[in-house]
């Protein structure tokens, strides 16, 4: 046994039958040397099978932090449309939007279970395609595409229901309702031509 060592393998891919290896103790020391397992020494050692590596399935990474590049201003729902959100069924506040900022609404979904649009077309005197966007995060237009709009008459419908097909809002978490003449990134990017520009929104709820 101390030069020579009887390996037993068993051919269970393709045949029943044994087969016996002799090696030297060289080769018996190489194969333990490329195999650091422990494998206990006995009369007829057996070749330890190689460790099992565990991965672990990939974990989406954190979210990201909305990338807030303009300066605006914020304003309450009910200082806008004088009722809680999402109430009224259809009323319409005209508020002033910085040329190169942003201007957003503010509320909170609460236990609210509903659906509707929120909208904005041109007000007089003031030209330019708008960017809307519903976020939980004032001023950040880098949202999804159902939670998205741009144009001069344009709107977002949303929902706390599960609706398919429009902006999903969680219950009792704060959004903002954020709207720019920019592309939502760059100030210089600005479609409306002097220092304060104007802007219709719009509540529409099925209620």
């Amino acid at each position: 046994m101390k030069t020579l060592l009887t390996i037993l393998l068993a051919l269970v891919a393709w045949s029943a039958q044994a087969t016996t290896i002799t090696l030297t103790q060289a080769q018996i020391d190489a194969v333990l040397a490329d195999n650091p397992v422990d494998c206990p020494i006995c009369e007829v050692c057996e070749v330890c099978p190689p460790p099992i590596i565990i991965i672990p399935p990939d974990e989406p990474p954190p979210p990201e932090d909305c990338s807030v590049t303009l300066q605006g201003d914020v304003t309450g729902w009910y200082t806008a449309f004088r009722s809680s959100w999402p109430m009224p069924t259809s009323g319409q506040k005209m508020l002033s939007v910085k040329e190169r900022g942003y201007r957003s609404i503010k509320f909170k979904t609460g236990s609210v279970v509903d659906t509707g649009a929120l909208s904005s077309f041109e007000a007089a005197g003031t030209k330019g395609s708008r960017f809307m966007a519903l976020s939980d995060t004032e001023g950040c237009f880098d949202v999804t595409k159902e939670c998205m709009a741009r144009g001069r008459t344009t709107g977002i419908g949303w929902s706390t229901t599960g609706i398919p097909g429009g902006c999903q809002l969680k219950p009792n978490t704060t959004y903002y309702w954020n709207m720019t003449f920019t592309n939502g990134a760059s100030p210089a990017s600005s479609t409306c031509i002097g220092s304060l520009c104007r802007a219709w929104f719009w509540v529409i709820n099925s209620d």
